[in-house]
């Protein structure tokens, strides 16, 4: 027969066994969901690698028909305010398409141009981010030879990196395409990417991660996983697959695309600005306008980009 003593220690080794098997199985459970996790990821990573191969073997000129496009997007509040625009310009060049935007949200602005050679093989980008507290940010990043190299500069630190790029490297300028072929191919897909405000960490090439989720003919949930921080939005597209609005954290903030005359209503200094006769969508064969409505930024070409 056992003494107190020795039914006590057997008990707290019973009780020492039976935590032992539950923090195993917990172990267990939290290694499975993280491998289920990874092999989530993992499959719609590799479809997002064949829609970009897809697309980089069809070449760009069988998705994008028009040698120039033109949008023009009114950011509103969840009270329906205007609080800033973005417009998106996009042309046809000798060596592939060039693009650019601009993005003015309250007291921020950020500019940015790209180029892509016919098979989105070849990208050359450039963003500036005017900040309120009137420092500059500037993000360079170049796709060439299957490498991905990034230039920051900000707050007069630079640093350069570079990496292979990913099967599923989405090069900027072409994102919204994959969104479009993703949503046309019903099934989920991830694609890596450059995010200009974690470009370098660690003196290394980060690569944030956006999966891509069909919900419908013509509307995506965005998820954008950055280092400590995911971020959701809705896309919604019309029957050309051009982006017709944005939808920002349960409808915090949300895009639209509206007409000149429609976002000059909010900001009146654009109205210099010339809308072509019959648009009905945004659409403009003009570069986007500068803050004071006066020089145009055009998408520039880049002879070096020919594929």
């Amino acid at each position: 027969m056992m003494t107190m003593a020795e039914t006590a220690t057997f008990a707290d080794r019973h009780r020492s066994g039976l935590l032992s098997l539950v923090m195993l199985a917990v172990l267990l459970v939290s290694v499975g969901a993280a491998q289920w996790l990874v092999r989530c990821y993992g499959a719609a990573a590799r479809r997002g690698a064949d829609i970009l191969a897809k697309v980089r073997t069809n070449k760009l000129d069988t998705y994008w028909k028009d040698d120039t496009s033109r949008q023009w997007y009114l950011i509103e509040d969840h009270n329906g305010k205007a609080m800033g625009y973005r417009t998106v310009a996009q042309r046809k060049t000798r060596d592939g398409y060039a693009g650019a935007s601009r993005l003015v949200l309250r007291t921020e602005s950020h500019v940015e141009h790209w180029q892509l050679s016919p098979d989105a093989a070849k990208g050359r980008y450039q963003a500036i981010s005017h900040m309120p507290t009137g420092d500059l940010d500037r993000t360079d990043i170049l796709l060439q030879d299957g490498l991905v190299t990034v230039t920051k500069a900000a707050l007069d630190a630079i640093g350069e990196a570079s990496y292979p790029a990913p099967d599923n490297y989405a090069p900027e300028g072409l994102l919204s395409l994959l969104i479009a072929e993703t949503i046309k191919s019903g099934q989920k897909a991830a694609f890596s990417l450059v995010d200009n405000e974690q470009a370098i960490v660690e003196g290394k090439v980060f690569f944030s991660r956006v999966t891509v989720t069909p919900q419908g003919p013509r509307q995506a949930r965005v998820e954008c996983a950055r280092l400590g921080d995911t971020s959701e939005l809705v896309y919604r597209l019309d029957d050309q697959g051009r982006i017709v609005a944005r939808e920002y954290g349960e409808g915090a903030m949300a895009e639209k695309l509206v007409t000149l005359r429609q976002l000059t209503k909010a900001f009146p200094h654009l109205a210099d600005q010339q809308e072509e006769p019959g648009d009905t969508q945004g659409d403009q064969d003009d570069a986007p306008p500068s803050d004071d409505g006066g020089s145009q930024e055009e998408p520039a070409a880049d002879p070096g980009l020919s594929a």
